[in-house]
């Protein structure tokens, strides 16, 4: 008979860790997940591995914070779960993206969690969220229409696909957020929707 605990052991890969995920409790210090308050995920970046083709990732630096809607219920606690799960997710899927992407992880979920401010999921093309820049180029324009001012449609795809910067700010911006979710179909719910739900 032989002793596979020792076998296991002998070839046990050791794992890096890449994030710090803390719940946090009201005083802001980790805590049990009964008594946090909040979720908090921070990327400690990741060494090159030229074999698996994994390029190095800086490290964030600052940490990605959600707050629990209903602390010490069993709703709750799924929700911070889940939202660790998915700053997981998005770092995963940005280390992995190739051209245009967020400078930093921390980027990447500031930016999933704004859309989700809106009510949108997310757009999947391939792997990772992608936006369809014509779409959120024809939304800003009809947010400004209505605003009394006029903007050329190709111009302002002109700018999300050059300005990286100004870009995030568009998708981050609730007013182009929601008339982008109407314009891919979807359903935005009215804060009042939102609150009625509680």
């Amino acid at each position: 008979m032989s002793d596979t605990t020792q076998a296991a052991q002998d070839y046990e890969v050791e794992r890096t860790k890449i994030a710090n995920r803390l719940w946090l409790g009201a005083d802001g210090k980790e805590s049990k997940e009964e008594a946090a308050v909040a979720v908090s995920y921070e990327f400690l970046g990741r060494a090159a591995d030229p074999k698996k083709g994994k390029v190095e990732q800086q490290p964030d630096g600052k940490a990605f914070v959600h707050t629990i809607s209903s602390p010490g219920t069993r709703a709750g606690m799924i929700e911070g779960f889940g939202a660790l799960t998915l700053m997981g997710n998005d770092t995963n899927t940005w280390m992995n993206e190739k051209g245009d992407r967020h400078p930093t992880a921390f980027d990447a979920i500031a930016d999933r969690w704004a859309l989700l401010d809106t009510g949108i999921w997310i757009d999947r093309t391939g792997v990772g969220a992608r936006v369809d820049k014509p779409r959120l180029a024809e939304a800003i324009v009809n947010v400004a229409a209505r605003k009394g001012k006029t903007l050329d449609s190709a111009a302002i795809l002109a700018k999300l696909e050059g300005d990286n910067e100004w870009a995030k700010a568009a998708k981050a911006n609730p007013e182009f957020s929601a008339e982008y979710a109407t314009l891919m179909g979807r359903t935005v719910k009215s804060v009042d929707d939102v609150l009625a739900g509680l």
